[in-house]
Formats: structure tokens, C-alpha cells, sequence
């Protein structure tokens, strides 16, 4: 059979990291074609870690079929069959064929309860296949399988874009069919309090959910001598999206755009307002010109997915996410995943966190 060598290994393993799926998958093309191919046995010359490997790149590539086919070879060289299962499994769930996933995961789960791994992907492939109040307790016993940190999720990037992928499909859905919020802001003062304490507390406010006090504080600080209204106008927007009412975010955001064009952090919450009201091609071409200035990058390429994902283009939007959690791990898991995670908790279970 056509070989793969560590030229193009590396060449399509370089063109994944761009995510320039297209490329990669031209360089892989003829191995793939010619593995399809073979019928009988796969030459067990190649090692384990060979079809390993390459079934890994080869599902980074979209290339579901012979990513199978490839971790089946990885079986028969001697890969552990919980390990192919529950790879074949998370491929499975890649291509967004949930039922064919779980055949590969539930046996794991049945078999050994304390498999976290198996029980969280498992999760994902209930919640995108609609059973999500069983999938909401499969993430709670991984959560509790982690001991005092509760984190829900397994910490392999390309296992966390996957869960990303189906917590931001059902946000995406909820913002076009679900009504937004309405609380009402209530007057308050701040005295003695300084602008920078005040600001924190918005902020606060914004993450624990508190809505209406964050309204009432935005709106008493508005009224302050130098008000600072571009980091206002950023809080209020991100506020008002998490309350579901995305079209008036957009446009709240526009003056903590306005002198910032290098701003990555403003500028890619705005192109995740206009995914979320309907326009992914736009965002896009936002995030295009979004320049990566430290840290901050980890939201327009976190926002790069959920664009492609919006667009139905579900091989790039994991690309985009994998690539997110892989450069920076801390930032995205903390600081996007998990308030999206906690935001769908609130939706589905609205008594247990009223």
C-alpha cells in the first residue's frame, strides 16, 4: 500500500495546526485512499504507534472513514481494546454521528463506572442527541470523579473542543428560540467606593449572573464624571448577552469598539454577538482581522469555531476549538468553556440555580 511518510505526516500535521483542512487533507489523500482500499489484513509491519498516530491526524483532517479504519489497525498491532473503543468512539462523535458513538461508549460505562473518560464523552454524545437531563448527570459525576475541583469536563483539548462543540450548538439554538431576560435595573449609590472597585464589582456581577445588579451599577456609573464608556459599554454588552438579548448587545458594544481597532477581546465578543444573531460570515471576517496579542487570541479563536460551527462546518469549527484549548489551555477551559457550561446549567435546571 501507498506509504505515509514522515514528510507528509509532519507537512498535514502543519497544515491541521493552520487549520487549513483542505491542504491537509490533499497530502493525506493518496494514503488514505489506498488504506481504504485494502480489504484483507492491514500489514502489521507498521507499529502500534504508526496507526496511532496517523488515525489521530487522519481524524484531525475530517477523514472519519479512514481514522477508523486506521485506530482498527491500531487495535489489531496491539492497542488495548477500552483505548480503541473509546477512540473510535470520540471519532464517532467528531463527525456528529452520535448513535454510533455511544455503541463504543456506553459498554465502557457499563463496565467500569469509575472510566470518567468514557462518562464524559458519553455525556457529549447524549446532550447532542437530545437526552441532555441525563447527560447534565453523567457531567456531574465526572465532576465529582474530580474531586474538590468539580471541573465536568476530561482536559484533553481535542476531548474538551468536543464538549465545546455541543455546548455552543445548544447556546447558538437558544438564542434564536428562547426570549431574553428582562430584569429590571434598580437605582443604586457607591459611596466611598472608587472607580476601580465599582468596575470590579460589575464584572462580578457579570460572572455570578447577578443581572440586575450589574445593570444598576452600569447605569449609576454612566452617570459619573469621566465615566470610563468603553469598558462600561463592553460589560453592558456582554450582560445583555448573557441575558439572551444578543441584537442589543451588538449594539451596546459599538462604543467600546470606537478608537479600539486593536482591542482583540472587544472585537471578538462583538463577532460572537453577530454569530449569535445570525451573521457567522461577518464574525469572520472580524475575527480575520482580530490580531493575537497575547492571552486574548484564545477568544477569537474560540469564537473562530463557534462562527464555523454556525456555518455548519463542523470539521473546522473542532479544528478551531482544538487548536483554542491546546495554546491556551487555562484561559479557554476557565474563562469561556465553563461560564458557557454554567450558563447551559442554568437554562436546563432553572430551580437549582434560582
Amino acid at each position: 500500500m501507498t506509504f505515509l511518510s514522515s514528510t507528509d505526516f509532519q507537512s498535514a500535521q502543519f497544515a491541521i495546526g493552520q487549520c487549513c483542512l483542505e491542504k491537509a487533507r490533499e497530502i493525506l489523500s493518496p494514503f488514505a485512499q489506498a488504506l481504504l482500499e485494502i480489504d484483507a489484513p492491514l500489514e502489521m509491519s507498521l507499529s502500534l504507534h504508526f496507526w496511532r498516530d496517523t488515525a489521530n491526524l487522519l481524524r484531525d483532517a475530517g477523514m472519519i472513514d479512514v481514522a477508523v479504519k486506521a485506530f482498527e489497525a491500531a487495535r489489531s498491532a496491539g492497542m488495548g481494546n477500552d483505548v480503541t473503543e473509546l477512540e473510535l468512539g470520540a471519532t464517532w462523535l467528531a463527525a456528529g454521528e452520535y448513535a454510533k458513538a455511544l455503541e463504543h461508549l456506553t459498554p465502557l460505562t457499563v463496565s467500569n463506572t469509575q472510566n470518567a473518560v468514557a462518562r464524559n464523552l458519553r455525556a457529549i454524545a447524549l446532550f447532542e442527541s437530545g437526552d441532555r437531563q441525563t447527560a447534565l448527570a453523567e457531567w456531574k459525576a465526572c465532576g465529582k470523579m474530580a474531586g474538590r475541583y468539580r471541573y465536568p469536563f476530561c482536559t484533553e483539548p481535542f476531548h474538551l473542543a468536543l464538549a465545546a462543540m455541543g455546548i455552543e450548538h445548544f447556546l447558538g439554538t437558544q438564542a434564536r428560540q428562547m426570549p431574553p431576560e428582562l430584569p429590571s435595573a434598580q437605582p443604586c449609590s457607591a459611596p466611598g467606593m472608587t472607580v476601580k472597585a465599582r468596575l470590579e464589582h460589575i464584572d462580578q456581577a457579570v460572572q455570578q449572573r447577578h443581572f440586575q445588579d450589574a445593570l444598576a451599577w452600569i447605569a449609576f456609573e454612566k452617570t459619573q464624571p469621566k465615566a470610563q464608556l468603553a469598558t462600561l459599554s463592553f460589560l453592558h454588552a456582554v450582560a445583555l448577552g448573557e441575558m439572551n438579548q444578543w441584537q442589543q448587545a451588538r449594539q451596546e458594544i459599538l462604543p467600546a469598539l470606537e478608537g479600539n481597532s486593536s482591542e482583540p477581546l472587544a472585537w471578538s465578543f462583538y463577532a460572537y454577538t453577530l454569530i449569535q444573531c445570525g451573521d457567522a460570515e461577518s464574525a469572520l471576517r472580524i475575527l480575520d482581522h482580530v490580531m493575537p496579542v497575547g492571552p486574548d487570541d484564545y477568544f477569537s479563536t474560540y469564537f473562530r469555531g463557534c462562527a464555523c460551527l454556525a456555518q455548519g462546518k463542523r470539521d473546522s469549527a473542532l479544528c478551531h476549538f482544538q487548536l483554542a484549548f491546546c495554546h491556551y489551555f487555562f484561559d479557554t477551559s476557565e474563562m469561556v468553556l465553563l461560564p458557557a457550561w454554567e450558563k447551559v446549567r442554568a437554562i436546563l435546571t432553572p430551580k437549582e440555580n434560582a
